[in-house]
Protein backbone atom coordinates (compact mmCIF):
# COMPACT_ATOMS: atom_id res chain seq x y z
CA UNK A 1 0.00 0.00 0.00
CA UNK A 2 1.60 3.33 -0.98
CA UNK A 3 1.25 6.38 1.96
CA UNK A 4 0.77 9.82 0.95
CA UNK A 5 0.90 13.20 3.15
CA UNK A 6 1.46 16.07 2.74
CA UNK A 7 3.95 18.38 4.40
CA UNK A 8 1.21 20.96 6.10
CA UNK A 9 -0.27 17.59 8.28
CA UNK A 10 3.20 16.72 9.25
CA UNK A 11 3.96 20.14 10.46
CA UNK A 12 0.52 20.48 12.66
CA UNK A 13 1.44 17.26 14.50
CA UNK A 14 4.89 18.57 15.18
CA UNK A 15 3.30 21.46 16.21
CA UNK A 16 1.02 20.04 18.41
CA UNK A 17 3.38 17.91 20.11
CA UNK A 18 5.68 21.45 20.64
CA UNK A 19 8.79 19.72 19.00
CA UNK A 20 8.39 22.40 15.46
CA UNK A 21 11.27 25.10 16.11
CA UNK A 22 11.33 26.25 12.53
CA UNK A 23 10.57 25.45 8.48
CA UNK A 24 10.91 26.93 5.23
CA UNK A 25 9.00 24.10 3.32
CA UNK A 26 6.26 25.05 1.30
CA UNK A 27 3.43 22.67 1.49
CA UNK A 28 4.52 19.49 -0.34
CA UNK A 29 3.47 15.78 -1.24
CA UNK A 30 5.42 13.32 0.27
CA UNK A 31 5.67 9.84 -0.58
CA UNK A 32 7.81 7.96 1.93
CA UNK A 33 9.98 8.71 4.90
CA UNK A 34 13.34 7.25 6.20
CA UNK A 35 16.22 8.01 8.32
CA UNK A 36 18.44 5.68 5.58
CA UNK A 37 19.84 7.53 2.97
CA UNK A 38 20.33 3.82 0.48
CA UNK A 39 16.70 3.65 0.49
CA UNK A 40 15.64 7.07 -0.25
CA UNK A 41 13.20 7.79 -3.32
CA UNK A 42 11.82 10.82 -5.20
CA UNK A 43 9.16 11.97 -2.69
CA UNK A 44 10.99 10.98 0.45
CA UNK A 45 11.18 13.13 3.99
CA UNK A 46 14.45 12.07 4.92
CA UNK A 47 15.38 12.05 8.52
CA UNK A 48 19.02 13.24 10.00
CA UNK A 49 19.21 10.87 13.03
CA UNK A 50 22.26 9.69 15.24
CA UNK A 51 25.02 10.23 17.32
CA UNK A 52 27.16 9.27 14.32
CA UNK A 53 25.16 11.22 11.00
CA UNK A 54 27.05 12.72 8.54
CA UNK A 55 26.05 15.39 6.08
CA UNK A 56 26.97 13.16 3.51
CA UNK A 57 23.87 11.15 3.90
CA UNK A 58 21.91 14.24 3.65
CA UNK A 59 23.53 15.03 0.67
CA UNK A 60 23.00 11.37 -0.50
CA UNK A 61 19.57 11.67 0.13
CA UNK A 62 19.34 15.11 -1.90
CA UNK A 63 20.45 13.34 -4.47
CA UNK A 64 18.03 10.45 -4.84
CA UNK A 65 15.82 12.76 -4.47
CA UNK A 66 14.38 13.82 -0.77
CA UNK A 67 11.92 16.58 -1.59
CA UNK A 68 12.33 17.82 2.71
CA UNK A 69 14.53 16.76 5.60
CA UNK A 70 13.79 17.06 9.33
CA UNK A 71 16.83 17.42 11.95
CA UNK A 72 17.93 19.06 14.75
CA UNK A 73 20.70 20.91 13.00
CA UNK A 74 20.14 23.18 9.59
CA UNK A 75 22.90 21.63 7.60
CA UNK A 76 22.24 24.78 5.03
CA UNK A 77 22.14 22.85 1.96
CA UNK A 78 19.61 23.53 -0.92
CA UNK A 79 16.73 21.38 0.13
CA UNK A 80 13.27 22.16 2.46
CA UNK A 81 14.14 21.87 6.04
CA UNK A 82 11.92 21.01 9.09
CA UNK A 83 14.33 22.30 12.52
CA UNK A 84 13.00 20.09 15.92
CA UNK A 85 13.69 20.28 18.87
CA UNK A 86 13.90 16.17 19.59
CA UNK A 87 14.58 14.12 16.31
CA UNK A 88 13.78 10.97 17.98
CA UNK A 89 10.18 11.87 18.83
CA UNK A 90 9.85 13.54 15.70
CA UNK A 91 9.98 9.97 14.09
CA UNK A 92 7.44 8.46 16.42
CA UNK A 93 4.83 10.83 16.20
CA UNK A 94 5.32 11.23 12.01
CA UNK A 95 5.68 8.12 11.61
CA UNK A 96 2.75 7.15 13.64
CA UNK A 97 1.06 9.68 11.64
CA UNK A 98 2.30 8.93 8.06
CA UNK A 99 1.33 4.96 8.03
CA UNK A 100 -2.44 6.53 9.69
CA UNK A 101 -1.93 5.71 12.97
CA UNK A 102 -1.69 1.81 12.59
CA UNK A 103 -1.31 1.13 16.11
CA UNK A 104 -4.85 2.15 16.81
CA UNK A 105 -6.27 -0.49 14.36
CA UNK A 106 -4.77 -3.38 16.08
CA UNK A 107 -5.15 -5.33 19.19
CA UNK A 108 -1.52 -4.51 20.49
CA UNK A 109 0.32 -5.97 23.35
CA UNK A 110 3.72 -4.94 24.59
CA UNK A 111 6.28 -6.87 26.90
CA UNK A 112 9.48 -5.68 28.47
CA UNK A 113 11.97 -7.07 31.50
CA UNK A 114 15.38 -8.08 31.76
CA UNK A 115 14.56 -11.94 30.89
CA UNK A 116 11.85 -13.89 29.42
CA UNK A 117 10.53 -11.33 26.96
CA UNK A 118 11.46 -13.60 23.69
CA UNK A 119 9.53 -16.42 25.42
CA UNK A 120 6.99 -14.72 26.63
CA UNK A 121 5.76 -12.88 23.42
CA UNK A 122 6.44 -15.92 21.72
CA UNK A 123 3.87 -17.88 24.50
CA UNK A 124 1.60 -15.14 23.52
CA UNK A 125 1.38 -15.86 19.72
CA UNK A 126 1.43 -19.39 20.38
CA UNK A 127 -1.87 -19.21 22.12
CA UNK A 128 -3.08 -15.86 20.05
CA UNK A 129 -2.59 -18.25 17.17
CA UNK A 130 -4.32 -21.38 18.42
CA UNK A 131 -7.25 -19.55 19.20
CA UNK A 132 -7.23 -17.43 15.91
CA UNK A 133 -6.51 -21.05 13.75
CA UNK A 134 -9.79 -22.31 15.02
CA UNK A 135 -11.45 -19.36 13.82
CA UNK A 136 -10.40 -19.27 10.50
CA UNK A 137 -8.57 -15.97 11.30
CA UNK A 138 -5.12 -14.67 10.50
CA UNK A 139 -2.91 -15.28 12.85
CA UNK A 140 -0.86 -13.39 15.53
CA UNK A 141 2.10 -10.97 14.50
CA UNK A 142 5.25 -10.56 16.29
CA UNK A 143 8.01 -8.37 16.52
CA UNK A 144 11.13 -9.81 18.93
CA UNK A 145 14.64 -10.42 18.84
CA UNK A 146 14.22 -13.66 17.64
CA UNK A 147 11.69 -13.13 14.52
CA UNK A 148 9.54 -10.35 13.13
CA UNK A 149 5.64 -11.40 10.89
CA UNK A 150 3.64 -8.80 10.09
CA UNK A 151 1.22 -10.14 7.66
CA UNK A 152 3.69 -8.87 4.60
CA UNK A 153 7.41 -9.81 5.84
CA UNK A 154 8.39 -12.58 7.79
CA UNK A 155 11.65 -13.08 8.84
CA UNK A 156 14.75 -13.47 11.43
CA UNK A 157 15.39 -10.30 13.20
CA UNK A 158 18.58 -8.75 13.66
CA UNK A 159 17.13 -5.95 16.28
CA UNK A 160 14.63 -5.93 19.21
CA UNK A 161 12.59 -3.52 18.78
CA UNK A 162 12.69 -1.55 15.27
CA UNK A 163 13.39 2.35 15.40
CA UNK A 164 10.00 3.84 15.40
CA UNK A 165 9.70 4.80 11.58
CA UNK A 166 10.10 1.02 10.56
CA UNK A 167 7.68 -0.08 13.69
CA UNK A 168 4.88 1.74 12.24
CA UNK A 169 5.68 0.60 8.92
CA UNK A 170 5.37 -3.12 10.57
CA UNK A 171 2.18 -2.35 12.09
CA UNK A 172 0.94 -0.88 8.39
CA UNK A 173 1.66 -3.81 7.23
CA UNK A 174 -0.01 -5.67 9.97
CA UNK A 175 -3.44 -3.71 9.34
CA UNK A 176 -3.01 -4.30 5.71
CA UNK A 177 -2.42 -7.61 5.96
CA UNK A 178 -5.39 -7.92 8.09
CA UNK A 179 -4.36 -8.84 10.68
CA UNK A 180 -6.03 -8.37 14.38
CA UNK A 181 -3.29 -8.80 16.69
CA UNK A 182 0.33 -7.69 17.01
CA UNK A 183 2.87 -8.27 20.16
CA UNK A 184 6.26 -6.46 20.56
CA UNK A 185 9.38 -7.37 22.41
CA UNK A 186 10.01 -4.19 23.95
CA UNK A 187 13.92 -3.30 24.83
CA UNK A 188 14.98 -0.57 27.14
CA UNK A 189 16.59 1.13 24.45
CA UNK A 190 13.14 1.42 22.82
CA UNK A 191 11.94 3.06 25.48
CA UNK A 192 14.69 4.90 26.67
CA UNK A 193 15.30 6.42 23.32
CA UNK A 194 11.34 7.16 22.17
CA UNK A 195 10.95 4.42 19.58
CA UNK A 196 8.03 3.19 21.28
CA UNK A 197 6.27 6.56 22.00
CA UNK A 198 2.88 7.61 20.33
CA UNK A 199 2.45 3.72 20.04
CA UNK A 200 -1.09 2.59 22.04
CA UNK A 201 -1.00 -0.77 23.30
CA UNK A 202 -4.17 -2.30 24.51
CA UNK A 203 -1.90 -4.28 27.59
CA UNK A 204 1.53 -4.16 28.73
CA UNK A 205 3.79 -6.36 31.10
CA UNK A 206 6.99 -5.69 32.90
CA UNK A 207 8.41 -9.50 33.32
CA UNK A 208 11.39 -8.42 35.94
CA UNK A 209 13.95 -6.07 36.68
CA UNK A 210 17.36 -7.56 36.90
CA UNK A 211 20.43 -5.51 36.33
CA UNK A 212 21.41 -5.31 32.55
CA UNK A 213 22.27 -3.06 29.73
CA UNK A 214 24.15 -0.79 32.18
CA UNK A 215 27.18 0.96 30.41
CA UNK A 216 27.93 4.58 28.82
CA UNK A 217 26.58 3.56 25.52
CA UNK A 218 23.43 2.86 27.17
CA UNK A 219 22.00 2.97 30.30
CA UNK A 220 24.74 4.82 32.59
CA UNK A 221 22.98 3.57 35.82
CA UNK A 222 20.78 0.74 37.13
CA UNK A 223 18.46 3.82 38.15
CA UNK A 224 18.32 4.78 34.43
CA UNK A 225 17.63 1.58 33.27
CA UNK A 226 14.50 0.74 35.87
CA UNK A 227 13.24 4.34 34.75
CA UNK A 228 13.18 3.43 31.46
CA UNK A 229 11.71 0.17 31.86
CA UNK A 230 8.91 1.95 33.89
CA UNK A 231 7.99 3.90 30.82
CA UNK A 232 6.26 0.94 29.42
CA UNK A 233 3.07 1.95 31.87
CA UNK A 234 2.71 5.23 30.52
CA UNK A 235 1.84 3.56 27.27
CA UNK A 236 -1.58 1.43 27.94
CA UNK A 237 -4.30 1.50 30.76
CA UNK A 238 -3.60 -2.15 31.83
CA UNK A 239 -0.32 -3.60 32.81
CA UNK A 240 0.72 -7.16 33.67
CA UNK A 241 3.67 -7.09 36.28
CA UNK A 242 5.27 -10.43 38.33
CA UNK A 243 4.63 -9.82 42.26
CA UNK A 244 8.01 -12.17 42.50
CA UNK A 245 10.68 -9.27 41.07
CA UNK A 246 13.34 -7.06 42.41
CA UNK A 247 12.20 -3.82 43.32
CA UNK A 248 8.68 -4.71 42.98
CA UNK A 249 7.51 -1.43 45.10
CA UNK A 250 8.61 0.75 42.35
CA UNK A 251 6.44 -1.25 39.77
CA UNK A 252 3.23 -0.79 42.31
CA UNK A 253 4.14 2.70 43.12
CA UNK A 254 4.70 3.37 39.22
CA UNK A 255 1.17 1.68 38.29
CA UNK A 256 -0.36 2.98 41.36
CA UNK A 257 0.60 6.95 40.19
CA UNK A 258 -0.30 6.18 37.07
CA UNK A 259 -3.91 4.90 38.04
CA UNK A 260 -4.54 2.14 35.34
CA UNK A 261 -5.21 -1.33 35.94
CA UNK A 262 -3.20 -3.71 37.46
CA UNK A 263 -2.98 -7.53 37.11
CA UNK A 264 -0.66 -9.33 38.81
CA UNK A 265 1.15 -13.22 38.67
CA UNK A 266 3.19 -15.29 41.09
CA UNK A 267 4.91 -18.51 40.83
CA UNK A 268 5.58 -17.91 44.69
CA UNK A 269 2.45 -16.80 46.19
CA UNK A 270 -1.03 -16.77 45.79
CA UNK A 271 -1.35 -12.98 46.65
CA UNK A 272 -1.90 -12.20 42.92
CA UNK A 273 -4.51 -12.57 40.26
CA UNK A 274 -2.92 -15.60 38.46
CA UNK A 275 -0.94 -18.01 40.85
CA UNK A 276 0.82 -20.78 39.80
CA UNK A 277 -0.35 -24.04 42.30
CA UNK A 278 1.33 -27.49 42.26
CA UNK A 279 4.02 -27.09 40.06
CA UNK A 280 5.86 -30.49 39.24
CA UNK A 281 8.60 -31.62 36.62
CA UNK A 282 8.24 -34.86 35.12
CA UNK A 283 8.47 -36.11 31.56
CA UNK A 284 10.02 -33.47 30.18
CA UNK A 285 7.65 -30.82 31.17
CA UNK A 286 6.63 -28.43 34.06
CA UNK A 287 3.24 -29.10 35.19
CA UNK A 288 1.64 -26.95 37.06
CA UNK A 289 -2.43 -25.13 37.55
CA UNK A 290 -3.77 -21.87 37.57
CA UNK A 291 -7.05 -20.46 39.21
CA UNK A 292 -7.58 -25.04 38.57
CA UNK A 293 -6.59 -25.33 35.40
CA UNK A 294 -4.55 -27.66 34.62
CA UNK A 295 -1.28 -26.82 32.56
CA UNK A 296 2.10 -28.32 31.07
CA UNK A 297 4.44 -26.75 29.85
CA UNK A 298 7.84 -28.02 27.41
CA UNK A 299 10.96 -27.89 29.07
CA UNK A 300 13.19 -28.14 32.26
CA UNK A 301 13.37 -24.57 33.39
CA UNK A 302 10.56 -23.55 35.86
CA UNK A 303 11.21 -19.79 35.08
CA UNK A 304 9.30 -20.24 31.87
CA UNK A 305 6.22 -20.70 34.17
CA UNK A 306 6.53 -17.12 35.33
CA UNK A 307 7.00 -16.64 31.83
CA UNK A 308 3.54 -18.85 30.91
CA UNK A 309 1.50 -16.64 33.67
CA UNK A 310 2.13 -13.66 32.04
CA UNK A 311 1.15 -14.71 28.55
CA UNK A 312 -1.80 -16.45 30.50
CA UNK A 313 -2.93 -13.21 31.91
CA UNK A 314 -2.65 -11.33 28.81
CA UNK A 315 -4.25 -13.49 26.70
CA UNK A 316 -7.22 -13.71 28.59
CA UNK A 317 -7.25 -9.86 28.83
CA UNK A 318 -8.91 -10.40 25.36
CA UNK A 319 -11.08 -13.28 26.43
CA UNK A 320 -8.93 -16.27 25.68
CA UNK A 321 -9.86 -18.89 28.27
CA UNK A 322 -7.41 -20.44 30.30
CA UNK A 323 -8.71 -24.29 29.12
CA UNK A 324 -7.31 -22.56 25.29
CA UNK A 325 -3.94 -21.35 26.44
CA UNK A 326 -3.44 -24.36 28.37
CA UNK A 327 -3.93 -26.78 24.95
CA UNK A 328 -1.92 -24.11 23.18
CA UNK A 329 1.40 -24.20 25.74
CA UNK A 330 0.75 -27.95 26.11
CA UNK A 331 1.97 -28.26 22.52
CA UNK A 332 3.99 -25.65 22.13
CA UNK A 333 7.75 -25.87 19.80
CA UNK A 334 10.32 -23.20 21.33
CA UNK A 335 13.34 -23.44 19.13
CA UNK A 336 16.68 -22.30 20.95
CA UNK A 337 14.86 -21.73 24.71
CA UNK A 338 15.91 -24.27 26.71
CA UNK A 339 16.14 -27.30 24.08
CA UNK A 340 17.88 -30.44 25.31
CA UNK A 341 19.95 -32.68 22.71
CA UNK A 342 20.75 -36.06 24.62
CA UNK A 343 22.85 -38.48 23.53
CA UNK A 344 21.49 -42.13 23.53
CA UNK A 345 23.90 -43.26 26.04
CA UNK A 346 22.93 -40.08 28.05
CA UNK A 347 26.77 -39.38 28.39
CA UNK A 348 26.47 -35.70 26.86
CA UNK A 349 23.44 -33.29 26.99
CA UNK A 350 23.52 -30.72 24.60
CA UNK A 351 21.25 -27.88 26.51
CA UNK A 352 20.91 -24.76 23.90
CA UNK A 353 19.57 -21.70 25.24
CA UNK A 354 18.61 -17.41 24.39
CA UNK A 355 20.27 -17.21 28.08
CA UNK A 356 22.25 -13.88 28.03
CA UNK A 357 22.05 -11.91 31.42
CA UNK A 358 23.51 -12.72 35.02
CA UNK A 359 19.75 -13.35 36.04
CA UNK A 360 18.60 -15.26 33.52
CA UNK A 361 22.40 -17.42 33.90
CA UNK A 362 21.61 -17.55 37.55
CA UNK A 363 18.38 -19.31 37.11
CA UNK A 364 19.48 -21.76 34.55
CA UNK A 365 22.16 -22.89 36.24
CA UNK A 366 19.86 -23.29 39.27
CA UNK A 367 18.19 -25.47 36.94
CA UNK A 368 20.72 -27.82 35.63
CA UNK A 369 21.93 -28.40 38.63
CA UNK A 370 18.43 -29.59 40.19
CA UNK A 371 17.89 -31.67 37.12
CA UNK A 372 21.65 -33.00 36.22
CA UNK A 373 23.45 -33.08 39.63
CA UNK A 374 25.68 -36.09 38.32
CA UNK A 375 26.85 -34.45 35.57
CA UNK A 376 29.76 -31.96 35.02
CA UNK A 377 28.67 -28.40 33.87
CA UNK A 378 30.62 -26.71 30.51
CA UNK A 379 29.25 -23.28 29.96
CA UNK A 380 29.49 -22.09 26.29
CA UNK A 381 28.78 -17.94 26.03
CA UNK A 382 30.44 -15.26 25.01
CA UNK A 383 29.62 -11.26 24.99
CA UNK A 384 28.37 -8.30 22.59
CA UNK A 385 30.97 -5.74 22.05
CA UNK A 386 28.57 -2.54 21.37
CA UNK A 387 25.22 -3.69 24.21
CA UNK A 388 24.88 -4.87 27.11
CA UNK A 389 28.75 -4.36 28.38
CA UNK A 390 27.51 -5.25 31.89
CA UNK A 391 27.92 -8.83 30.72
CA UNK A 392 31.48 -9.13 29.75
CA UNK A 393 31.70 -9.14 33.71
CA UNK A 394 28.51 -10.16 34.90
CA UNK A 395 28.10 -13.34 32.83
CA UNK A 396 32.09 -15.10 33.82
CA UNK A 397 31.06 -13.73 37.26
CA UNK A 398 27.36 -16.23 37.25
CA UNK A 399 29.14 -18.75 35.56
CA UNK A 400 32.38 -18.82 37.51
CA UNK A 401 29.82 -19.81 40.46
CA UNK A 402 28.60 -23.25 38.63
CA UNK A 403 30.58 -24.47 35.72
CA UNK A 404 33.58 -26.85 35.72
CA UNK A 405 34.96 -25.63 32.32
CA UNK A 406 34.32 -22.39 30.31
CA UNK A 407 34.33 -21.66 26.06
CA UNK A 408 34.21 -18.15 25.47
CA UNK A 409 32.73 -18.21 22.33
CA UNK A 410 31.58 -14.99 19.70
CA UNK A 411 28.20 -13.51 20.66
CA UNK A 412 27.51 -10.27 18.75
CA UNK A 413 31.03 -8.56 18.66
CA UNK A 414 29.67 -5.69 16.78
CA UNK A 415 33.06 -3.52 15.89
CA UNK A 416 35.31 -5.03 18.62
CA UNK A 417 37.06 -8.44 18.11
CA UNK A 418 35.93 -11.18 20.00
CA UNK A 419 39.10 -11.56 21.45
CA UNK A 420 39.35 -8.61 23.18
CA UNK A 421 36.09 -9.00 24.55
CA UNK A 422 36.64 -12.83 25.64
CA UNK A 423 39.74 -11.31 27.23
CA UNK A 424 38.18 -8.84 29.28
CA UNK A 425 36.05 -11.74 30.18
CA UNK A 426 38.66 -14.14 31.26
CA UNK A 427 39.52 -11.69 33.72
CA UNK A 428 37.08 -13.16 35.63
CA UNK A 429 37.23 -16.33 35.26
CA UNK A 430 40.86 -16.17 36.41
CA UNK A 431 40.26 -14.28 39.45
CA UNK A 432 37.26 -17.30 40.42
CA UNK A 433 39.79 -19.98 39.37
CA UNK A 434 37.79 -21.05 36.85
CA UNK A 435 39.26 -23.28 34.18
CA UNK A 436 38.35 -22.10 30.56
CA UNK A 437 39.63 -21.64 26.56
CA UNK A 438 39.05 -18.68 23.74
CA UNK A 439 37.41 -19.76 20.53
CA UNK A 440 37.95 -17.65 17.39
CA UNK A 441 34.37 -19.29 16.19
CA UNK A 442 31.36 -20.08 18.02
CA UNK A 443 30.53 -23.24 15.84
CA UNK A 444 34.35 -24.73 16.03
CA UNK A 445 34.15 -23.80 20.30
CA UNK A 446 30.58 -25.93 20.57
CA UNK A 447 32.88 -28.79 18.23
CA UNK A 448 35.51 -28.78 20.39
CA UNK A 449 33.80 -28.65 23.69
CA UNK A 450 31.70 -31.90 22.56
CA UNK A 451 34.64 -33.80 21.15
CA UNK A 452 36.41 -32.96 24.45
CA UNK A 453 32.99 -34.58 26.48
CA UNK A 454 33.41 -37.90 24.71
CA UNK A 455 36.77 -38.10 26.06
CA UNK A 456 35.87 -37.39 29.16
CA UNK A 457 35.21 -40.19 31.51
CA UNK A 458 32.86 -37.94 33.12
CA UNK A 459 29.12 -37.27 32.31
CA UNK A 460 29.14 -33.67 30.17
CA UNK A 461 26.13 -30.79 30.11
CA UNK A 462 27.22 -28.46 27.26
CA UNK A 463 25.45 -25.41 28.21
CA UNK A 464 25.38 -23.62 24.82
CA UNK A 465 23.73 -19.69 25.93
CA UNK A 466 22.72 -16.92 23.79
CA UNK A 467 22.15 -17.14 20.04
CA UNK A 468 19.80 -19.97 20.29
CA UNK A 469 18.16 -20.45 16.74
CA UNK A 470 19.31 -17.76 15.07
CA UNK A 471 21.11 -17.82 12.01
CA UNK A 472 23.81 -14.93 11.76
CA UNK A 473 26.51 -13.13 14.04
CA UNK A 474 26.68 -9.22 14.03
CA UNK A 475 30.05 -8.57 12.63
CA UNK A 476 30.14 -4.36 12.83
CA UNK A 477 26.63 -3.89 11.54
CA UNK A 478 26.82 -6.76 8.86
CA UNK A 479 24.39 -9.62 10.34
CA UNK A 480 26.61 -12.62 9.37
CA UNK A 481 25.44 -16.40 8.36
CA UNK A 482 26.27 -18.74 10.83
CA UNK A 483 25.05 -22.36 11.49
CA UNK A 484 22.40 -21.70 14.72
CA UNK A 485 23.45 -23.56 18.30
CA UNK A 486 20.51 -26.13 17.67
CA UNK A 487 21.71 -27.14 14.26
CA UNK A 488 25.11 -27.60 15.51
CA UNK A 489 24.12 -28.97 18.72
CA UNK A 490 21.18 -31.66 17.66
CA UNK A 491 24.14 -32.55 14.33
CA UNK A 492 27.07 -33.04 16.89
CA UNK A 493 24.14 -35.57 19.11
CA UNK A 494 22.88 -37.08 16.01
CA UNK A 495 26.42 -38.40 14.64
CA UNK A 496 27.28 -38.95 18.02
CA UNK A 497 24.23 -41.35 18.53
CA UNK A 498 25.08 -43.23 14.52
CA UNK A 499 28.59 -43.72 15.33
CA UNK A 500 27.78 -45.58 18.59
CA UNK A 501 24.72 -47.77 17.14
CA UNK A 502 27.41 -48.60 14.27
Amino acid sequence: MLYTKNTDDLLNVLKAKQLLIDSNVINTSVKKITFDSRQVEPGTLFFCKGANFKKQYLLDAQAKGAVVYISEVDYQIDLPHIIVKDIRLAMSYLGKEFYDQPDRKLKLIGVTGSKGKSTTVSYVKAILDHWLTKRKKQPCGIISTIETFDGIINEESTITTPEALDLFSHLANAVQSGLEYMVLEVSSQALKYDRVTGVEFDIVSLLNLGRDHISPLEHPSYEDYVESKLRIFQMSDTAVFSKDMENLDLVEQEIDKLGIRAISYSAESDNCDYYADKIEFYSGSNHFTVNSTAYSLPGIGSYNIENALCAIALTEFFGIPKSESAAALNNIETLGRDNLYITHDKKIICHVSYAHTSLSFDKSFATIEQHFPDYQLIALFGASGSKGLNRIEDLPQSAAKHADFVYLIPDDPGFRKHSEIASAMAEHLIEAGCPYKIAEQREDGIKEAFASATKSDRKSLLFIAGKGSEHYQMIGNTPVPINSDVDVASKLVSDYNQKIKN
